[in-house]
């Protein structure tokens, strides 16, 4: 009994939705919760890019700095060879190596996220893109709408002015 009571509900719900989205009221409370939607959406497409991209720039950061480090490393260890300090100078060369790995990591990182920030930018432009086809779907639907009503409205008035009242056909009936 209550699945159907459900079912019967629902239904009934339904078809007063309808209704209700043809009149300008209902489709602009439509469109709303469609855009309010959308909105959401693309809110949390631009979170995506701007994490993923602070991600990126902190990775491209970090590479920089590790190249500057490199750097730094390679001439110290190139004037302790040439002070013929060896020792030292192998130190600093497996200091080196160590940094070729994490230039390398890095590197690897930014692959990884320069993918992701082009899709987050795509998502980005398609939510915006929707977003403004909604607002612009809204208005058109909206004002077409009450176009629509405006125009039935005035050709009922005028159906009622162009029949002949009962009135009138016995008059025209007596004039005969």
């Amino acid at each position: 009994f209550r699945r159907g009571l459900k079912v019967l509900a629902s239904g009934i719900l339904g078809v007063f939705v309808k209704d209700l989205a043809k009149t300008p009221e209902g489709a602009e409370a439509v469109y709303n919760e469609a855009i309010e939607e959308e909105r959401e959406l693309y809110r949390k497409a631009c979170n995506v890019l701007n994490r993923v991209s602070g991600e990126l720039q902190a990775a491209q950061n970090n590479l920089v700095m590790l190249q500057e480090n490199k750097k730094k490393i390679e001439a110290t260890c190139e004037r302790l060879v040439r002070d013929g300090r060896d020792n030292d100078a192998l130190l600093y060369a497996e200091k080196l190596g160590e940094v070729n790995g994490d230039i390398e990591r890095a590197k690897k990182v930014i692959a990884e996220y320069e993918p992701y920030v082009a899709e987050a930018k795509k998502a980005v432009n398609f939510r915006e893109k929707r977003l403004k086809d909604l607002d612009k779907q809204k208005k058109d639907t909206v004002n077409d709408i009450k176009l629509a009503k405006q125009t039935k409205d005035i050709h009922n008035d005028m159906d009622e002015l162009r029949r002949d009242r009962a009135t009138h056909r016995l008059l025209d009936a007596v004039n005969e």
